[in-house]
């Protein structure tokens, strides 16, 4: 009896070209093909080996799959080399293209988890933990030196004199207010700006926040010369002309400040100051929008504005922080660029001949062309005025390269973090409010001061009095009430708030203790 025959089993790539089969892709077609194989496999041990013609077109199908296999890889391998050179060429142009070092620190502590130490309130009689090092720039403070003349003589003097000097300005302000505050800082370095100001470092961030704060000093170290307090401006886009008004009187500015904080309170809080308002630039003629300028005295104010954006009449107005303009100085006294004439010591050179004598004293001044002039800077037969000069051209490549590079939020130094959310609890100091008008206040406040100076230095330790200057609310509250005074009267002298910290209470010694109780009682009911 014959034995029953096996049929040919179907294949599911017998016709490649079938609709279904061309829209495959190369996975699915291994597949399939792989079934297949194990399928004739299984037909060819039914029927003891024997193959139809059909076999020979399956395995001439194996032979052009593997053929697509082999040029898969080459062009794979081919990818790999493309992507390689693109990460290359990548890397060459982040090298060369690569922002500040200041910017990529800032890029860090966006992404950064939280820092691993907590800024001390001093609220227990433990140690303060370790913190990380300060940056340079928070330990700087600006002096503004108003008269020329006094700015050209401090030029003359060395950095090492001229801390010698604030310091000796700090210990008699500290002396004769009793300020153990003031005490416990101490200056350590100075160097001169091109402005003509004058740049004083501190040991730490914190006392250079009391140095800002407590600033009666700078009036000894030099009469005509103020603190140049920091501020963090935006800028708002499409602010309505029609609903702004003016800003040319103070009264005016004062009211748009009033009306930004109460349409604002839900995004930015309720302790958000403003210092000032302006216009970007001065409103065209028949525009009914512009760019306005709102400068905070707290810089997490403003990254809180630029996030949120700022509501002006139920609108919600785009805010990016603001980048003053940059400006090219050339000195009209020796034609070199990075400083201007009030403050330049060098002698006078001049604009049109390049000689050692005043510009205005020129035989050449009147002579028209560029033959019968000489730049001062590069040598060219071109006024140093010129926009032709090299030395221009490398200027302005300096300004464009300052821009290039914009931040999108303000750097928040490490001793003005967390204080929005700082709470101190029984132990938080008490803060007296600004009352220039109150004799009592100020009696209250000058009493206190006394009373901090009759402590001895050997009893109070030091980190009590460094810990009534790094209480966050303390700072936060004294900083507001210094940019206030600072736009009510740039130069004349300002009554600071006494800070009073119960901590430095209580490390005192009784007499001083009940004294300084008492103070505080009195200040608070300010």
């Amino acid at each position: 009896m014959e034995a029953s025959r096996v049929e040919w089993p179907t294949l599911r790539m017998a016709d490649p070209n079938a609709p279904g089969n061309v829209t495959r892709n190369l996975q699915q077609r291994i597949r399939d093909h792989h079934q297949d194989s194990n399928d004739i496999l299984q037909y060819a041990q039914d029927n003891q080996g024997s193959l139809p013609d059909e076999a020979v077109k399956v395995i001439e199908r194996w032979r052009d799959l593997t053929q697509d296999l082999l040029d898969w890889m080459g062009a794979k391998q081919e990818l790999r080399d493309i992507t390689g050179d693109i990460k290359c060429d990548d890397y060459a142009l982040t090298t060369e293209t690569e922002p500040p070092r200041l910017e990529k620190y800032v890029q860090a502590r966006k992404t950064a988890p939280p820092p691993a130490y907590y800024q001390s309130s001093y609220s227990s009689g433990s140690s303060p933990p370790a913190s990380p090092s300060n940056l340079a720039q928070d330990r700087e403070i600006a002096v503004k030196m108003w008269d020329p003349y006094v700015a050209s003589q401090y030029r003359c003097l060395t950095p090492a004199d001229i801390t010698s000097q604030a310091e000796k300005a700090r210990k008699s302000t500290a002396r004769r207010d009793g300020g153990a505050t003031l005490a416990s800082i101490q200056f350590v370095a100075a160097k001169h700006l091109r402005s003509g100001d004058l740049s004083l470092t501190l040991r730490s961030a914190q006392e250079a926040d009391i140095a800002r704060t407590h600033r009666r000093w700078v009036k000894i170290f030099e009469s005509d010369s103020v603190i140049d307090l920091p501020l963090w401006g935006v800028v708002v886009h499409d602010m309505p002309l029609k609903w702004v008004g003016g800003l040319s009187t103070p009264a005016a500015r004062q009211r748009v400040i009033n009306d930004l904080l109460a349409a604002n309170i839900f995004t930015w809080g309720g302790d958000v100051d403003v210092l000032h308002v302006r216009w970007l630039s001065s409103p065209a003629p028949g525009t009914e929008s512009s760019a306005m300028v709102v400068e905070f005295t707290h810089p997490e104010a403003a990254n809180c504005a630029i996030r949120h954006g700022t509501i002006w009449e139920s609108k919600l107005l785009k805010t990016v922080l603001y980048v003053r303009p940059p400006c090219i100085r050339r000195c009209f006294s020796c034609q070199q660029f990075g400083h201007l004439s009030s403050i330049c010591l060098n002698e006078s050179i001049c604009c049109f001949c390049a000689e050692r004598h005043d510009t205005r004293d020129c035989p050449r001044r009147t002579e028209a062309g560029d033959r019968v002039h000489k730049c001062a800077n590069c040598g060219g037969p071109h006024a140093a005025a010129s926009k032709n000069c090299s030395y221009y051209a490398e200027q302005i490549k300096k300004v464009q390269d300052g821009t290039t590079y914009r931040q999108r939020y303000y750097r928040i130094p490490i001793y003005m973090q967390g204080l929005e959310n700082s709470e101190d609890g029984a132990s938080s100091s008490v803060t007296s409010r600004s009352c220039s008008d109150s004799a009592e206040h100020d009696s209250a406040s000058s009493e206190s001061e006394r009373d901090l100076g009759e402590i001895p230095s050997e009893e109070r330790p030091l980190s009590s009095l460094e810990g009534a200057s790094r209480d966050a609310r303390s700072v936060r509250r004294a900083t507001s009430q210094s940019h206030k005074q600072r736009g009510l009267d740039q130069r004349g002298p300002r009554k600071l708030p006494a800070v009073i910290s119960l901590q430095m209470a209580r490390q005192a010694p009784p007499l001083a203790w009940l004294r300084l109780t008492q103070a505080s009682l009195e200040l608070s009911l300010y």
